[in-house]
């Protein structure tokens, strides 16, 4: 899981190998079957997810409280609810699992000391 995580940052950023092994001690291997609930409308996002194999649904709660499907992601894919993450805001959006899936997590605290990376 780990190559495939390498090989999708490398198409957005050149590493030297001290900020990828950095880079890689922060995330973590995750199983989550089709059902399960990564995010709810409502709760602050605090993590980042790769995608390596699965597929998830976004979706928002319209003004009756139903369910509306934004959209669907498949793998390679980095994903997270940005804008809550960001400013640490409940999430308007939820995400969920929709066929098994096999994700690597990353916490908000660790993106951010990342950040300071060259990278």
């Amino acid at each position: 899981m780990e190559d495939a995580l390498v090989a999708f940052m490398r198409a957005y950023a050149t590493f030297v190998k001290t900020d990828l092994d950095a880079v890689l001690t922060c995330w973590k291997p995750v199983l989550a079957k089709a059902g399960d609930v990564l995010l709810r409308p409502g709760q602050t996002c605090r993590h980042v997810y790769f995608l390596h194999a699965g597929f998830m649904r976004y979706f928002y709660l319209n003004d009756e409280g139903e369910e509306v499907i934004k959209f669907f992601t498949e793998p390679p894919y980095v994903f997270t609810a940005q804008r809550s993450l960001n400013l640490a805001t409940p999430s308007t959006e939820g995400i969920t699992v929709v066929a098994f899936a096999e994700l690597l997590v990353i916490e908000k605290a660790d993106v951010d000391r990342l950040f300071a990376l060259p990278a």
